[in-house]
């Protein structure tokens, strides 16, 4: 826990991120983790985490050119996940999340809309 990452990415960029645990993978990209686990697979690709997973979800420039993001609960809950976007041009941009433990009490949901210009 505490841990947190860095995407660079451009504009038409889509993703999800799993949140996992207890992972361990050789240099194959074959292991396993505790939870989130991708059928023993490193990189998801695209399939999903078993449940109970915390999950981020973000699309970047489609359409109209505005960006889209969450943090979902719907396949359950492993980890705190909270996403801190921030505007190529000094733009404000409101954070997403669960930043507490919603299995043991209060949890503190947000979920808000930017708008990004990506040059």
């Amino acid at each position: 826990m505490g841990q947190s990452i860095k995407l660079t990415t451009g504009p038409g960029w889509s993703g999800r991120i799993w949140a996992r645990t207890g992972c361990k993978f050789d240099t194959t990209g074959v292991g396993r983790c505790q939870t989130g686990d991708c059928g023993g697979r490193l990189e998801c690709e695209g399939n999903g985490a078993a449940p109970p997973t915390s999950l981020f979800e973000i699309t970047l420039g489609a359409g109209n050119g505005q960006d889209f993001y969450d943090v979902s609960m719907v396949d359950g809950y492993n980890l705190p996940l909270l996403a801190l976007p921030r505007g190529v041009y000094g733009g404000a941009c409101n954070a997403t999340g669960c930043i507490t433990d919603i299995n043991r009490g209060k949890s503190l949901f947000k979920e808000q809309l930017c708008n990004w210009v990506i040059k």
